[in-house]
């Protein structure tokens, strides 16, 4: 049985996009385990998230969560491109 999901099958375990999973990670609705540059999920996690999502239990994470995993990102890469 597998205990962990990559993070392409969690985000689709999840029917969501990756700054939406990263920014469950943010929220604290989920939890990241890393393999030196390897990101997994449990399973079990990811399986309950998506049944909890399903049934309206949980919310969706906040807007703000979802722009701190894509902002920092891309002001880094724009910092560096543009030598700042």
């Amino acid at each position: 049985m597998k205990m962990f999901y990559t993070t392409q099958e969690a985000a689709n375990a999840l029917g969501c996009d990756g700054p939406t999973l990263q920014a469950f990670v943010v929220d604290n609705k989920l939890r990241e385990f890393r393999d030196g540059a390897r990101v997994m999920f449990k399973v079990d996690q990811v399986d309950r998230l998506a049944d909890n999502r399903k049934r309206g239990i949980v919310s969706e994470p906040s807007p703000r969560s979802i722009y701190e995993t894509v902002i920092p990102p891309l002001t880094a890469t724009y910092e560096r491109i543009n030598g700042e």
